[in-house]
């Protein structure tokens, strides 16, 4: 009789334990679900995106395990929606973080690269920027991401443009512009090379290679993979 009594009670502690664990998982799968709507939401609707990001209750590190880094990203990037700066800065030091104990490549390069922007342009900090920047290129390597890379690349050529140096941003830009081209997946890195070429080249005079850089840019209205 006590063994069974024994046993009748082990079944019951393992059954609840086992639906509380099942219930847990469904809840920690309906808060993630928010993830998803937020970064379908954020480019048109970004006070959406932020509402959807608010269903998810804290402590997020617990609720929304394994995509924590995703979250803090798209903080940062609806901070940047609202132009809500000090919160920007944050939110993606947070996804840094989140992303390094993920090991999430593709997000530690993003906020790598956004932390760099916000020092070196807005912060006039030049000497943690590119700590940054150097960082982004780490990890864009290690998750083998093309496009990230080229994103850093043109850091640099923007950087050389932004301080009046076109010749320089001219170089960086033509060594690599056959590259940027063939990133059939998004126009935006060849589209933003031929702005920097066309720029750099009205700064100099240079009305010939300005214009023919221009004209090439204007060939990319109809591109669907830029946003």
């Amino acid at each position: 009789m006590r063994n069974y009594q024994l046993k009748s009670i082990v079944f019951c502690f393992l059954f609840f334990g086992s639906i509380t664990s099942s219930f847990a998982q469904i809840n920690k799968n309906s808060f993630i679900k928010y993830i998803d709507s937020a970064n379908n939401a954020f480019d048109e609707n970004p006070k959406l995106a932020r509402l959807y990001l608010d269903s998810i209750p804290q402590p997020v590190e617990k609720n929304i395990e394994g995509h924590v880094a995703d979250y803090f990203k798209l903080r940062g990037i609806i901070n940047d929606r609202f132009n809500n700066r000090a919160e920007l800065f944050q939110n993606f030091l947070l996804a840094l973080k989140y992303a390094k104990i993920e090991n999430n490549y593709d997000i530690a390069g993003m906020a790598s690269v956004e932390l760099f922007y916000n020092k070196y342009f807005i912060q006039s900090d030049s000497i943690s920027a590119f700590n940054y920047l150097n960082e982004a290129k780490v990890y864009y390597r290690k998750g083998n991401n093309i496009n990230g890379l080229a994103d850093v690349k043109q850091m640099y050529a923007y950087v050389q443009l932004n301080e009046g140096n076109y010749d320089k941003s001219n170089k960086l830009i033509l060594q690599d512009l056959s590259e940027y081209k063939a990133i059939k997946d998004d126009g935006y890195y060849y589209m933003y090379a031929l702005f920097m070429l066309s720029s750099n080249y009205i700064h100099q005079e240079d009305l010939y290679n300005s214009h023919k850089y221009f004209n090439r840019l204007k060939t990319l209205k109809k591109d669907t993979t830029i946003t």
